[in-house]
């Protein structure tokens, strides 16, 4: 029943069989995890709190692995594989986000962006549910300090600079030049020129690789969100309420999901392809689907914090 449980979950639109399979097999086993001993009650309370299909695959391991040793029949070489695996790639992720922090604090976040949310470690573990796997480090390393200057970027379209100051920042986002305009504060100086070297870097790996085309791509999709970002703060400026339509067309770039999925591609290896990246480019039904949904979701959700920096 649990096995029946946790397939439902991937049921399509309108899969009626699966929907009812979800609730019938939801009912008794919440019925039964107060029947059944542990190990499986944990196991059970695990999958109705947050079911596969909606979990990171290394927290779910971890969790499975006291489960699996609760069996008590379980391969004592098989286990001890597993414990020490984890326990290496963990070392490897720790190593990561201490590397990753040191660089943080190396902009002096606090002092030079006192307006911001510090969201640096939900970064971090946002990609590591995107790709845990050893051989990603570098991958994950570049998309962390990507998205986290992504969110000091927003937090100052949103709540600091003023109209004039966006307006020279996205201008200067376009030409992509080291050379800042003196006209923005240094805290956007900053955050513009440590945009441009974290990508800077990633380029000069990638064309070690004959890659260098990938980085390009990325710098494109980066410029469009910067570019949603200000559209969005022209209307807030001129007070002007768009449409639905024109709404969900600025947002669907200013959610960040087109950007950061090409971003995601670069540091990959194997299958990863230039036809990776025009696929990517023309906005598959996949892409456009998941978009909107986050978007729509992260308005409901973040409404209140919005409201109060006077946003849409």
């Amino acid at each position: 029943m649990l096995e029946l449980y946790e397939a439902a979950h991937f049921q399509l639109h309108e899969e009626n069989i699966l929907e009812e399979a979800l609730s019938f097999t939801t009912f008794h086993l919440k019925l039964a995890e107060t029947t059944v001993d542990y190990p499986l009650s944990t196991q059970i309370a695990n999958a109705l709190k947050r079911p596969l299909r909606k979990s990171l695959p290394r927290l779910v391991a971890w969790s499975y692995i006291s489960i699996y040793e609760g069996y008590g029949t379980q391969d004592k070489n098989l286990l001890k594989f597993a414990k020490l695996d984890f326990k290496m790639v963990q070392h490897l992720h720790m190593k990561e986000i201490s590397e990753i922090y040191r660089w943080w604090k190396g902009l002096d976040v606090e002092t030079n962006f006192p307006f911001i949310r510090d969201r640096l470690v939900e970064c971090y573990l946002w990609i590591l549910g995107v790709y845990f796997e050893p051989h990603y480090s570098v991958a994950r390393t570049f998309m962390t300090k990507v998205i986290s200057l992504t969110s000091i970027v927003d937090d100052t379209y949103d709540a600091y600079a003023t109209y004039e100051e966006l307006e020279i920042f996205t201008k200067a986002i376009h030409r992509w030049d080291i050379n800042c305009p003196d006209q923005l504060p240094d805290c956007m100086k900053l955050c513009y020129s440590e945009l441009l070297k974290v990508f800077k870097d990633m380029e000069d790996l990638m064309s070690e690789q004959g890659k260098s085309y990938r980085v390009q791509l990325a710098k494109e999709a980066m410029k469009q969100v910067c570019q949603a970002y200000f559209v969005e703060a022209k209307w807030l400026h001129e007070h002007y309420m768009p449409t639905v339509e024109e709404y969900l067309s600025i947002a669907f770039v200013s959610t960040c999901y087109p950007m950061l999925t090409i971003v995601s591609f670069v540091g990959m290896e194997g299958s990863i392809t230039k036809e990776t990246f025009t696929w990517a480019f023309n906005t598959p039904k996949i892409l456009r689907a998941s978009t909107i949904i986050c978007r729509l979701m992260d308005d409901v959700a973040s409404h209140q914090v919005y409201h109060l920096f006077s946003s849409l």
